[in-house]
């Protein structure tokens, strides 16, 4: 699939999607959730380093479709903070 097919299917611009791939600019929630939908991924898949732990992503898939939008909110801060 190419950036262009994916940037499409997710409602974003190539351009956009280009800046977050080369570390130039940073998505917000909205973002991460529309660049997933591009790339027939779950948003968790964008956030969990899946190597380290296999069992990282389905946890994190766990807790994600669990928790209310108050806590998606504090989650992502979180995950923010931790990343940069």
């Amino acid at each position: 699939m190419s950036r262009e097919e994916a940037a499409e299917a997710g409602g974003i611009s190539p351009n956009f999607l280009g800046q977050v791939e080369r570390g130039e600019s940073e998505p917000g929630l909205q973002s991460i959730f529309s660049i997933a939908k591009g790339l027939r991924l779950s948003p968790c898949a964008l956030l969990t380093d899946k190597e380290e732990d296999p069992n990282l992503l389905k946890k994190t898939q766990q807790l994600v479709a669990n928790a209310t939008p108050d806590q998606l909110t504090l989650l992502y801060r979180i995950a923010k903070v931790i990343v940069g």
